[in-house]
């Protein structure tokens, strides 16, 4: 769990600012775009100008957590619009679900040269020490927790919208409450954010049940080609580039479904 001393840190950096870039690692998976949507909201809810931008596209799976499509470095802004103010003269750049220059292509950049403060938020234990302040929790299970603490410390609304954010991205972190890091935080924090009038099973629809077609043909493409060995106990499946690209409009969703 984090120190107040830091979260205090983090909330005068935000109460000192009125236009805060939002951003998270390239390939976003659940954590991150959840953990963005909230914090997004959280942010608007506050009054700030924020400007969200992506280094790669959201997974169409998480676009229900957002209203309106997120920017994306290198397509719809370009580095030169970044780096001359021209997307966004921020007073604070928050970096979400990560923490190093390596999952920010492009945009770690601007970083180097940018002179604003920078507040991460995070749970990984790889660092770049990227922020002047920087909630970073290695124990979380997700972002989405540590963003809900801070929510929590600083008082401010839990929103039925923030709650879904939040609530999914700690679902897609976890494997949908499978993996060995869901612990009792991981329960406490999601019983919460039930009470917030969530509805935890169209979430599940939207992660789970919205396979596309191209998607579900690879899935079926390679439970074609399964194979048993040791007696059963290793199962084994293989594809080629050439299938990839034919059912997965140019890869595109094969990058993204590692982070499933």
């Amino acid at each position: 769990m984090l120190d107040n001393s830091y979260l205090q840190k983090a909330v005068e950096l935000i109460e000192q600012s009125s236009s805060i870039l939002l951003t998270t690692h390239t390939k976003p998976d659940g954590d991150a775009c959840g953990s963005v949507a909230a914090t997004y909201d959280v942010l608007k809810a506050l009054s700030r100008d924020v400007k969200l931008i992506f280094l790669s596209e959201v997974p169409e799976w998480y676009q229900f957590l957002f209203s309106e499509k997120v920017p994306v470095l290198g397509e719809d802004v370009s580095l030169e619009q970044l780096k001359r103010g021209r997307f966004a003269e921020p007073d604070l750049i928050m970096i979400v679900d990560t923490n190093s220059y390596s999952q920010l292509p492009r945009f770690n950049e601007f970083l180097k040269k940018n002179t604003k403060p920078i507040l991460v938020i995070d749970h990984h234990v790889t660092s770049d020490a990227l922020g002047d302040v920087e909630l970073v929790d290695t124990g979380a299970a997700a972002t989405a927790l540590i963003v809900f603490d801070f929510v929590k410390y600083a008082k401010w609304l839990v929103t039925e919208k923030i709650a879904r954010a939040l609530f999914t991205a700690v679902a897609a972190d976890t494997g949908w409450f499978q993996f060995k890091n869901t612990d009792s935080r991981v329960h406490r924090v999601c019983a919460e954010l039930i009470n917030a009038d969530i509805k935890p099973m169209q979430i599940y629809d939207h992660l789970y049940l919205n396979f596309s077609y191209p998607r579900f043909k690879l899935m079926a493409g390679m439970l074609d080609k399964l194979e048993l060995h040791l007696d059963d106990r290793c199962k084994c499946s293989r594809n080629y580039t050439a299938n990839f690209i034919a059912s997965c409009q140019l890869c595109r969703e094969v990058l993204e479904l590692r982070t499933v």
